[in-house]
């Protein structure tokens, strides 16, 4: 039927324990880098990457709603969606320079989103930005204030459900296609 939980997906980056690594200013990434030794990073970013492909290939729209940090995996994580939309209060970033690492795994998503120049900033500084400049270069689909993000949410999975489910696979295989 046109149940939501059938036509589309919905990932939420909310979760307490990252806002948490963000104030101490970890990210998933450095966390396992440093608690568990880099041996432990290749099986992990492999567990990464999958989960990022899963993501990205699923048939129906997946919409991101991104609260708190969203930095490192978090940011792969949402890019790997077709639409973000995200609280004005989000702080993103791309810390993997700071930790002696590339983006490689999210290069394409931010590339794709972004291009290369802007890429080419984000990606050397490892800066952490607003979630008013992501949306001003292209990152994001939508943001609200936080009091109105999941209204905002709803709305843009309302949309999603008033398009035909078979319209919007075959949408997401050219835009795979001729990207």
């Amino acid at each position: 039927g046109r149940d939501a939980e059938q036509r589309t997906a919905h990932l939420a980056v909310d979760h307490p324990d990252v806002v948490e690594r963000y104030r101490h200013g970890r990210t998933m990434l450095g966390e396992v880098d440093g608690a568990a030794g880099t041996e432990n990073l290749r099986p992990f970013r492999r567990d990464c990457i999958e989960a990022a492909n899963l993501l990205e290939e699923m048939t129906k729209p997946v919409v991101a709603q991104i609260h708190g940090a969203c930095l490192g995996l978090e940011a792969e994580l949402a890019l790997a969606c077709d639409l973000r939309v995200m609280a004005d209060d989000v702080k993103f970033g791309l810390p993997e320079t700071k930790l002696g690492l590339i983006p490689a795994t999210i290069s394409p998503y931010v590339i794709e989103a972004i291009g290369a120049r802007q890429a080419r900033r984000y990606f050397l500084t490892g800066e952490r930005f607003t979630a008013a400049e992501a949306y001003r270069i292209g990152l994001l689909h939508d943001i609200a204030p936080l009091a109105e993000l999941d209204t905002r949410v709803n709305e843009t999975l309302r949309a999603l459900m008033a398009a035909g489910p078979a319209a919007q696979f075959e949408c997401k295989a050219l835009i795979r296609g001729v990207a």
